[in-house]
């Protein structure tokens, strides 16, 4: 009866010509792998010759046969890989057309990009040209208002020279017709008569100090109607020390170099406290004033503590660079009313752009205070 190659044992492969136990267990191994062997597939194993195998059929000792189960496990493995197949061939067009998919949103994305970068160039071309035409507004109002200003100080500058030479002519005049008259019609004052020439030639050059004090202040001296320029110092002069014309202080310059020169005519012309505060106050204008207005009696009663409070309200203790920093960094107080940090932000952008134009300044002290 012939073999089942396919079946065959261990020991049954032995009991065939020419198969020891090398080759049996070559021909295990090769069936293990392949499951059903061919002639084909006996003759490419190793160490076995071809004419062993065709002997072993021509003499019918072997066949090959495959067992029921083998076929049938045949089968299913023959529809199992069918089914994987199909399988992969669903997954590769799910595949495919999900690549296709990404593609496209891919190149729909890609436009949008496009677009949306386009848009921005626009808008910052926009932009860039915006900013341009205001900065050389900006700078063309500059140059306006400082061709303006340059006008006004010279125009300013030529009327105070001619009004400084009027009143010096005047002057001159009344002392010439002083000395060449000390009594009768034009001697109003019988004190005239008794100074001497060189006493109102010295008296000729104080008046010339408030005149000029006078320009820089953009105010022109006060006299009264029955009373000249010479004679407020003529009296001046009799009575006690000659007292300057007091300057005015309005908040925007620094408070110590004022106070210094009001402590300095104080001294001299021999305040008590009572006299310092009245004389303060009548100098106070603008944001001073109003910020004296503003505090406590006891504050504005007492000329220390007043003066403390200013010091602390308008002097001046850093520098441009600080306090452009500090304007950044300024905040409304819990007891800071809206008006005293409006007064503040002003100040600060004031002194912070020193040399700026005030339309800046104002710029600037706007935009700090709506942030």
């Amino acid at each position: 009866m012939a073999m089942n190659i396919n079946t065959a044992t261990y020991d049954d492969l032995l009991l065939l010509e020419n198969i020891g136990k090398s080759r049996a267990n070559a021909i295990l191994q090769e069936r293990s792998k392949k499951k059903i062997l061919s002639i084909q597939d006996l003759k490419l194993i190793p160490d076995i010759p071809e004419n062993v195998w065709d002997n072993l059929v021509d003499t019918g000792k072997i066949n090959f046969e495959p067992e029921e189960g083998s076929l049938k496990f045949n089968h299913e493995m023959q529809e199992y890989v069918r089914s994987l197949q199909e399988n992969l061939r669903d997954k590769d067009k799910q595949l495919q057309s999900f690549n296709a998919a990404i593609e496209e949103q891919g190149q729909e994305f890609k436009t949008q990009m496009t677009g949306i970068e386009a848009q921005h160039q626009k808008n910052i071309a926009e932009i860039h040209t915006q900013f341009e035409e205001k900065l050389v507004n900006m700078q063309n109002q500059f140059k306006d208002n400082m061709e303006k200003e340059k006008v006004f100080r010279e125009e300013r500058e030529h009327h105070w020279n001619k009004r400084e030479k009027e009143l010096v002519q005047k002057h001159e005049l009344e002392l010439k017709i002083n000395q060449m008259a000390p009594s009768g019609i034009y001697g109003k004052d019988p004190t005239l008569s008794e100074i001497s020439v060189p006493s109102k030639t010295a008296l000729l050059k104080h008046q010339t100090i408030p005149i000029k004090e006078e320009i820089k202040e953009n105010k022109l001296p006060t006299v009264t109607k029955n009373q000249t320029t010479e004679d407020r110092y003529v009296k001046s002069s009799i009575e006690g020390p000659l007292t300057p014309k007091m300057s005015t202080f309005d908040g925007k310059a620094d408070w110590r170099p004022y106070f210094a020169q009001f402590c300095h005519i104080a001294k001299r012309c021999k305040w008590s406290e009572q006299q310092k505060l009245d004389n303060l106050i009548v100098c106070l204008r603008d944001k001073a004033l109003k910020f004296y207005s503003s505090r406590p009696v006891e504050i504005k009663d007492n000329f220390q503590v007043l003066c403390k409070k200013m010091n602390d309200r308008f002097g001046r203790k850093d520098l441009p660079h600080i306090l452009r920093r500090q304007l950044q960094e300024a905040k409304q107080g819990s007891d800071e009313s809206l008006e005293e940090f409006a007064d503040k932000v002003q100040e600060l952008a004031t002194d912070g752009y020193p040399e700026s134009p005030d339309y800046f300044i104002q710029i600037v002290a706007v935009a700090k205070f709506f942030r």
